[in-house]
């Protein structure tokens, strides 16, 4: 009777795995069927998601910066002061708490904004271009950014 009852067990969780294996397989085929039905715009937004992943590392390049405004008025005031400065490939992203801009300058640099919600009315910004940094670049953006967020939110 037991040994009946060990084979009954070991064939039910055999049964078991396949079965799941078999869902598990489908699954992925329906992610990547997914994917690729995706406008182009997406897919670009996806890519970058991705990237941000490898730039939670802050490096000693980066440069920062708090503002007395909301998330999403940084976030916008970037978008707005990189498209006016001429840059390409301009991408954002804002979350629950955080926010990414991302562009790409003429010679296929990348810019890299990534934003940080403190409070409602406080936002932290990091800025870095290019893999290293380049701090002259970084510094004529956020004075921009500076320009911008002032003109179009401030209170005065």
């Amino acid at each position: 009777m037991m040994k009946f009852l060990c084979l009954f067990m070991m064939g039910f969780l055999l049964t078991g795995c396949l079965g799941i294996l078999t869902i598990g397989s489908e699954a992925a085929k329906g992610t990547a069927k997914h994917v690729s039905e995706m406008p182009e715009r997406n897919k670009a937004r996806l890519k970058a998601a991705k990237k941000k992943i490898n730039r939670a590392i802050a490096i000693d390049h980066d440069i920062k910066k708090n503002y007395n405004f909301s998330l999403s008025a940084v976030k916008l005031s970037s978008e707005d002061t990189l498209r006016e400065m001429n840059y390409k490939h301009i991408i954002g992203y804002t979350g629950h708490a955080i926010g990414h801009v991302i562009a790409t300058t003429k010679d296929e640099k990348e810019i890299f904004i990534a934003l940080k919600s403190i409070n409602v009315n406080w936002t932290e910004m990091s800025i870095r271009v290019g893999t290293k940094g380049n701090n002259e670049v970084s510094e004529k953006i956020v004075a921009a950014i500076d320009m911008k967020i002032k003109k179009n939110y401030s209170k005065d």
